[in-house]
Order: structure tokens, then sequence, then C-alpha cells
């Protein structure tokens, strides 16, 4: 196993988790009403959310071979989209 493989592997689990916590916190501050940590928390769902798509778009779904990084990238992938919901919610309402 080369050394890079296993750094990359590490950071795409790392950004994964990053995103799926950035995420929760929002809720919170969103369940909460405090809208200062819902919009500085709203970019950094965006930046996380970019860096997984660079880091993801090389592999298809069925070749990562990690069966805890795929929860990890359902997860984050479900958590990303009720996100795009809420925001869409909240520009219409």
């Amino acid at each position: 196993m080369n050394i890079m493989d296993t750094k990359t592997k590490i950071l795409r689990a790392a950004l994964l988790i990053a995103l799926d916590i950035i995420v929760i916190v929002y809720y919170i501050g969103l369940i909460q009403g405090i809208e200062s940590r819902m919009s500085s928390y709203s970019n950094l769902i965006l930046i996380f959310a970019c860096a997984d798509m660079c880091i993801y778009s090389k592999y298809k779904f069925k070749d990562i071979d990690n069966n805890i990084l795929k929860v990890l990238v359902v997860l984050s992938y479900m958590l990303f989209m009720a996100y795009v919901g809420t925001m869409t919610y909240q520009i219409f309402m």
C-alpha cells in the first residue's frame, strides 16, 4: 500500500466527517434560532461539499472499497440534500 493512498483515504474520511458535523451543527443553530451560526456554517457547508465533490468525482461509488467510507458518503449526501431542501424552503418562504 502506498503512503499517499493511505493519506488520501484519511483525508477523504476526515472531510466527510467534517461535513456531517458541520451540517448537524447548522441544524442545531437553525432549531435554536442562532442566525450568526447558521450563516457562517452555511458557507462552510458549501466549501466542504465542493471539496468532497472534487475528491470523490474521480471515483465511482461501487469502486470505494471501505464500507464505512460508503456509509459516510451516503450520510453526507443525505445531509447535504436536506440542507439544499432547507435552503430552497427558506428562499421561497
